[in-house]
């Protein structure tokens, strides 16, 4: 089997598995797949960004799917520009949920509840087999430093919108902890700065250990 062929299986698996594993344990916010309804929030649950991120890393994975089982049957490893932006994008933002989980949700509020059930999945699972997925396979390792530009988006977006309920509309609670002691400023800056260092970091730990051979 050639290299294209056995990168390409890989990563459709990896793909995949992001699919599966999203899928799942979004619907167990409806259903209790265990018995334990601690979980079982319905649509509240798309208030969070570790929901929100998941879906979109989820849904960037659908089209790498496709050129997967495209590049196996023709020996190929051509994968869409804008593709790849937009699952950096996506790795960008479940990176965000991954280490806020690790450095500041984990120590504030006990990692037993942060990795437990569906959150092991969405908090640490699916995030890892996206971004090495993408670091690994398909990221274009000849990409311009200039992506890294769009690592804060999501953040950005979300932030704006969960700092208009929680401190403007008060519809939400302060679930994450961005406002204490009013500090809201200072968290939204912090969390911009981390999501783009974490872009960077995306960026080049593709160059770094990249096997697309993809040329431009």
């Amino acid at each position: 089997m050639s290299k294209n062929k056995i990168t390409n299986l890989i990563s459709l698996i990896m793909n995949s598995l992001v699919i599966i594993f999203t899928g799942l344990s979004f619907i167990q916010f409806f259903v209790s797949f265990d018995g334990n309804q601690q979980f079982v929030i319905g649509w509240y649950s798309l208030e969070y960004f570790t929901v929100l991120s998941n879906l979109f890393v989820a849904f960037t994975c659908i089209p790498f799917v496709v050129f997967n089982i495209l590049n196996i049957k023709n020996d190929t490893n051509n994968f869409s520009t804008v593709a790849q932006i937009f699952k950096y994008v996506a790795c960008v933002a479940v990176g965000v949920t991954a280490l806020t989980v690790i450095f500041f949700l984990g120590p504030t509020q006990g990692f037993g509840i942060m990795y437990k059930s569906v959150n092991l999945f969405l908090h640490l699972i699916t995030p890892i087999l996206a971004i090495a997925s993408y670091c690994l396979f398909e990221g274009n390792p000849k990409s311009k430093f200039l992506v890294t530009c769009f690592s804060p988006i999501t953040v950005f977006v979300y932030g704006t919108v969960y700092l208009i309920n929680v401190l403007i509309t008060k519809t939400w609670t302060d679930f994450y902890g961005f406002n204490a002691n009013g500090l809201w400023y200072v968290s939204i800056f912090a969390m911009l700065i981390a999501a783009y260092a974490i872009g960077v970091g995306i960026y080049f730990l593709t160059k770094l250990i990249s096997l697309n051979n993809r040329k431009g």
